[in-house]
């Protein structure tokens, strides 16, 4: 699968998201990434199930590069 991105800047900038996607599938959005807060949030699409789970990008890239490392060890 490749992903595709893109990112909306709205008139107020600090407003933006980021919307990714399957790219053979562009009807089909993986997640949304989006400031709340202090924080950058991704937020996991199910689609299938029309549910989503929030997680902090900054702790979700720690949890994905531990992973990424020790499955490539």
């Amino acid at each position: 699968m490749k992903l595709q991105a893109t990112l909306y800047i709205p008139e107020n900038e600090k407003d933006f998201h980021i919307d990714i996607y399957d790219e053979k599938a562009p009807d089909y959005q993986i997640a949304e990434i989006f400031k709340k807060g202090d924080k950058t949030i991704i937020d996991i699409c199910n689609n299938p199930n029309d549910t989503h789970k929030e997680l902090d990008l900054e702790e979700f890239i720690k949890v994905l590069t531990k992973s990424y490392n020790e499955l490539n060890r």
